[in-house]
């Protein structure tokens, strides 16, 4: 296939284009709201058996409600996980080995922004970097098993183009010794990371022939709470967004949702590869493969973050 055709075929797909998933089974993390939210909806009305995972009851009880209310035969539950604690993580893992029934898809999507100071988890991590990188990191260690189980196991892990201005502070992972930082570089190392987790898994499962499709995708930039709180947080600079550029490159979190579900579901996704919006510098437009940035194919880059994720999170993968 041309770049040419497989770019006229990205861009005219829609989520109508999800294939029919009955019978197989998927975990979406953050999934209780915004884009998480509609990504499970996506896969729901494909017939997936759909589990979301947060730490809010309220919001889970909640999305559960909605999913059902616009499908009666909705697979849909939710489970309680604080992605901050990598005892919860484990122990959701363990349950749900415990059923055992393979993994089809995993969409890892909970993140947060690290809004005003940085903030640690209960295990004592940087908490953007810890529930960004560290916990899908985690999470799928303890489901290879699982994941293993299914035919076409396909994980997507989230991320975002403010990863290319990123690198990884090796020597200073959790910014306990800068003097100087942005909480916006904060969240760009953790995405950064997300992209080499997702190229080290791939070649981990080719090696060890796990049979992993592992793929990124970036939802683009989205009307999310994330962006709504950037525009409280400056008002004078997010009124003048809001009423110039904001209608031009922005979209909706259902529209958001759809690079993921393409991910997640689509045949033409290829393992390694990064989805996303491909106009006005990657924050909307049809769906294609994006550019990853360049650190991301140094393997020295992410043996290294593999090996120090192992020791933070006290998994060995193999």
């Amino acid at each position: 296939m041309t770049q040419t055709t497989s770019m006229i075929r990205f861009s005219c797909w829609t989520t109508k284009d999800i294939p029919n998933l009955t019978g197989k089974i998927a975990i979406v993390t953050g999934g209780t709201r915004g884009i998480g939210l509609c990504t499970a909806i996506g896969l729901v009305s494909a017939g997936a058996d759909v589990i979301i995972i947060g730490s809010n009851s309220k919001n889970g009880d909640n999305a559960v409600s909605l999913i059902k209310s616009k499908f009666q035969t909705a697979r849909i539950t939710y489970s309680k996980v604080d992605f901050g604690s990598l005892e919860e993580i484990g122990e959701f893992a363990r349950w749900f080995n415990g059923m055992g029934v393979g993994l089809d898809i995993l969409v890892n999507n909970a993140g947060i922004y690290p809004w005003g100071r940085l903030q640690k988890t209960v295990d004592g991590i940087e908490s953007t970097f810890g529930i960004n990188h560290l916990a899908p990191f985690a999470l799928t260690a303890q489901l290879l098993p699982s994941l293993r189980r299914s035919v076409f196991p396909r994980i997507v892990n989230v991320s975002s183009t403010c990863s290319y201005y990123a690198n990884i502070q090796f020597d200073d992972l959790q910014y306990a010794k800068a003097k100087y930082f942005t909480f916006y570089h904060v969240y760009a190392q953790s995405k950064l990371a997300n992209l080499l987790f997702t190229s080290e898994l791939q070649k981990m499962s080719d090696k060890n022939g796990w049979g992993l499709s592992v793929v990124s995708a970036s939802p683009g930039l989205t009307r999310s709470d994330m962006l709504q709180a950037a525009i409280d947080r400056h008002p004078i600079f997010g009124l003048l967004f809001k009423w110039t550029l904001q209608p031009w490159i922005t979209h909706s979190v259902e529209e958001g949702a759809k690079y993921l579900l393409f991910a997640a579901t689509s045949s033409d996704a290829v393992p390694g590869e990064f989805y996303g919006p491909t106009k006005f510098k990657t924050c909307t437009g049809p769906i294609n493969v994006i550019p990853k940035p360049v650190i991301v194919d140094d393997p020295q880059i992410a043996e290294r973050l593999w090996k120090v994720s192992e020791e933070l999170v006290g998994i060995k993968w193999t």
